[in-house]
């Protein structure tokens, strides 16, 4: 099966040949990588979302953890934007009404045969009036055009919320503004978003099948 990350599509959407030709260079190189300090910060939040901590526990576990880190201007200011983050984030979250529903769940949808979407869905949450399922940004991010956003409304309200696609809504909450941007695709948008990954992921299968 060929796996198609979420969190590459835009990358993978500007050259899916480029991809295939990653996918067999990558074959023998070991998974992997750094935890970062905005990965820290989502982990500690997701934690306090499932109870495990509160959130004053997990701004001093933060705290703890970036002492890892290079003691130098710029992780401190970055750790300094962090901290003070959590608090709004919550008191915001609160304010919308929203539940946690899951912090996570996997991607496995296989769009054409033998090509898959993959990778880890947004934060997934309800209130009284609608569902919804957004990425953490650092700041403002220019996300309504990336391909991954309607593809994940249309699985997460089928696999996860079972429920219309028009009562979830998908999209980001950025840190340094303290907002949630949120919107729902429509059927239209959507229907084009699954064309364009189906030819994407033809492209990838092809090229592979090319050079094996």
């Amino acid at each position: 099966m060929i796996k198609v990350p979420c969190s590459q599509l835009e990358e993978v959407r500007k050259n899916p040949n480029a991809f295939a030709q990653k996918l067999l260079s990558d074959n023998s190189q070991p998974a992997g990588g750094s935890f970062g300090m905005f990965s820290c910060w989502q982990k500690n939040v997701k934690d306090v979302h499932k109870e495990e901590l509160v959130i004053t526990e997990a701004i001093k576990a933060l705290q703890q953890r970036f002492m890892n880190y290079a003691d130098n201007n710029v992780n401190r200011k970055k750790q300094e934007f962090l901290l003070d983050r959590m608090m709004p984030y919550f008191e915001e979250f609160n304010a919308h009404g929203f539940v946690l529903e899951k912090p996570m769940v996997r991607i496995k949808w296989e769009l054409i045969p033998e090509v898959s979407l993959t990778g880890n869905s947004p934060l997934l949450v309800s209130n009284e009036d609608f569902n919804a399922a957004y990425f953490f940004t650092e700041g403002p991010l220019d996300w309504q055009n990336q391909l991954r956003f309607p593809l994940l409304q249309k699985y997460l309200a089928k696999n996860f919320f079972n429920c219309e696609t028009k009562d979830l809504k998908i999209g980001t909450y950025c840190l340094s503004e303290n907002t949630f941007d949120l919107k729902t695709y429509d059927e239209v948008d959507i229907s084009i978003a699954i064309e364009e990954a189906c030819d994407i992921f033809n492209k990838i299968k092809n090229t592979l099948r090319r050079v094996a």
